[in-house]
Formats: C-alpha cells, sequence, structure tokens
C-alpha cells in the first residue's frame, strides 16, 4: 500500500517544491532574515500544494481518461480525488498560520497557490495546453519568492532572476513528460505544450528550458547578484546536454520527465549551495 501513494503521489517530484523553497530560504538568510520555524511551515506547506497537484492530476486524468492507454492508477480514483482534498486543506491552513505570523500581505501568493494547485489538471489549464507556463510561474517564480518575501516582507530583483533557472528546470519536467506522452495525449484528445507548438518545436523548447539555468547563473554572477560559487552549477550542463540529445532523437523519452526532475534536483542543490556560500 505504501508503494501505491508512494506512486500516486509521484514522491519521486517533490524535489520540485524542496528546491525552490530552498532558494528563496537561503537568500533570505543571506539578506539578513530567516526564521527556521516560518522556513519549515513553508516547507511543508509547499509540499502539500504539490501533493495536492499529483493527486488531483491522477484523480482527474482517471475520470477523463487520459491514463487509459497507460492502466489503472495505483490507488482508486476516491482516494486520489480525497487524498487532493486532504493536502489542499492542509495547506490552506498553514498558509493561514504563515499569514498571521508574518503578513497578509502574502495572501496574493497563498491565493495563487491553492487556487493554482486546485485547477491546475483540466480543460482550462493543463488540458488546454497551458501546464508548461503554469508550472514554470507556480512552482518555480512564485515559489521562490513566496518563500523569500515569508522571511523579508520584501522582494529584489536578484530573487527574481534566482526564481528563473529554477522555473526553468521544474518547467522542463512537464514538458520532458508531455514529449514522452505525446501520442497518448493525442488520442485522448486534449492539447499541450507539445501538441499544440508540434514535436519539432516543443523538443527546441526542451532544449531552451534545459540551457536558460546556466545563461541566468553567469548573467548573475556579472550583474553583481550571485557570488562566484555559484558557478559550479556549470558542472551540470553535460547532463543538461544529455537530455536535450535524447529528447532531439527520441531516445528514453517515456524516463525523460524523471531524469529531468534529477537534473533539476542536482542543479538545485549545488545552485543552494552556491547561493550560500
Amino acid at each position: 500500500m505504501m508503494r501505491k501513494w508512494y506512486l500516486a503521489l509521484r514522491m519521486w517530484s517533490l524535489t520540485a517544491t524542496l528546491i525552490p523553497i530552498g532558494v528563496g530560504g537561503v537568500l533570505a538568510k543571506k539578506a539578513g532574515h530567516f526564521s527556521v520555524g516560518l522556513f519549515l511551515l513553508t516547507l511543508v506547506c509547499g509540499i502539500c500544494l504539490q501533493s495536492a497537484v499529483n493527486l488531483f492530476n491522477g484523480y482527474v486524468d482517471g475520470v477523463s481518461g487520459v491514463d487509459k492507454c497507460k492502466g489503472p492508477p495505483p490507488v482508486p480514483l476516491t482516494s486520489l480525488r480525497n487524498g487532493g482534498l486532504f493536502f489542499i486543506t492542509a495547506s490552506a491552513l498553514l498558509a493561514g498560520i504563515i499569514l498571521w505570523l508574518t503578513t497578509w500581505g502574502l495572501v496574493w501568493f497563498a491565493l495563487a497557490g491553492i487556487l493554482g494547485a486546485s485547477f491546475y489538471t483540466g480543460r482550462f489549464f493543463k488540458y488546454a495546453g497551458f501546464g508548461v507556463p503554469g508550472v514554470f510561474l507556480l512552482m518555480g517564480v512564485l515559489e521562490v519568492t513566496a518563500a523569500f518575501f515569508v522571511q523579508t516582507q520584501m522582494l529584489s530583483a536578484a530573487v527574481v532572476l534566482a526564481s528563473i533557472p529554477v522555473a526553468c528546470l521544474v518547467a522542463a519536467i512537464l514538458h520532458g513528460n508531455d514529449l514522452g506522452d505525446e501520442a497518448i495525449d493525442r488520442a485522448a484528445g486534449i492539447k499541450t505544450t507539445t501538441l499544440i507548438l508540434g514535436t519539432a518545436t516543443a523538443k527546441h523548447l526542451y532544449a531552451v528550458l534545459n540551457f536558460t539555468p546556466y545563461a541566468c547563473v553567469v548573467a548573475g554572477v556579472l550583474l553583481g547578484y550571485f557570488g562566484f560559487t555559484v558557478l559550479l552549477t556549470l558542472l551540470t550542463i553535460p547532463l543538461a546536454i544529455r537530455l536535450t540529445l535524447d529528447s532531439y532523437q527520441s531516445v528514453k523519452l517515456e524516463s525523460l520527465a524523471e531524469r529531468s526532475a534529477g537534473l533539476h534536483f542536482l542543479f538545485g542543490m549545488v545552485f543552494v549551495a552556491g547561493l550560500a556560500l
């Protein structure tokens, strides 16, 4: 049963929350504002939001028949729905506690996160081709800036720039999944970014998502926003090259999302360490 819920929650993908909140937290600490308690509350709230997204995604995919070619979900659809409701409620309660402890200026971040998690999967968002830009904003830019704002009650150009590499790589996870599921999604009659752009252009976008983070890191160093230690992230370029070549050659597309998550995690850990140093 534990393995079934591990698969339903897509636990391997939770680094998509750990990394952006870690980036926001370390930048706040560098700015002289950091509370361990607030950081942990923010982290658990973010994990609950992503868990809700993953479960709702599995539920809606199952109800709509999108995943019929992949077999039944690991747990019953009603369990996916109820689990999603549990996690979205938990995230709302945690967001309320954070607002009460800090500032009501965070309410817009909270609303964007909760509404985005609740309605991400469906005909008007993910199935309409807005999944990749939505993930870029919600699980990249929003999470980094929100984690920083919780601690400091302010924003800066450096924080926004730091959010873009994380946003690109988390969007690459979803885009890699769409590239691998292109035939299934077309048969299901839904729209994804890949189907809207066409295969060739979608692969170019995947390359852009993989390599833009390195340009942002170099730009941040040249502008004086980041220290030179963040250039250690350039050591992960070979993995970005391998993933991009595989996408162009249509090799191992079925595992592209998981391997993209690996790049996101590896780059993110080095990025967080580099910012801290």
